[in-house]
């Protein structure tokens, strides 16, 4: 079956001084889970495509000339009425994210860095109209 893709979208980013700014990007489109959105969803169980919105945005402040950090959150989320008609599974209908890290520069192609990071998956899990939809979360968190 063929598939309809498209997707609109915006990359921002605002320094306000030569040590501190904000960037981010948002997201919209239909079967763009190859794109690593829709939280890797291209099409539902009806192979009817998925749509999602979503993005992510950042703080980011240089310490020093070579001492970085960076803060932020960002959130992926398929439409849940894409998701849920027909769903014989359990499928995640939204991602979010948090996350700060600190980065030192050692050469122009080598960093070395610290992160602490929490993912929030919800899933939306229904059974062909056999049992009402119901919603539970998964989490992970993370040290890199």
């Amino acid at each position: 079956r063929d598939f309809e893709v498209w997707a609109v979208g915006a990359d921002a980013r605002w320094q306000f001084t030569e040590y501190f700014g904000v960037k981010g990007e948002f997201f919209h489109g239909q079967a763009i889970g190859n794109f690593n959105a829709a939280i890797l969803q291209v099409n539902n169980d009806r192979l009817d495509p998925v749509r999602a919105t979503g993005g992510w945005g950042e703080v980011y402040v240089y310490w020093f000339d070579h001492l970085h950090s960076h803060f932020g959150m960002g959130v992926d989320d398929p439409l849940d009425s894409d998701l849920l008609p027909g769903l014989v599974a359990a499928r995640p209908n939204r991602n979010q994210f948090v996350f700060g890290n600190v980065i030192w520069d050692v050469t122009k192609n080598l960093e070395i860095g610290f992160e602490v990071s929490h993912f929030d998956t919800s899933r939306a899990a229904t059974v062909a109209s056999v049992m009402p939809a119901s919603t539970f979360r998964s989490a992970k968190h993370g040290l890199a």
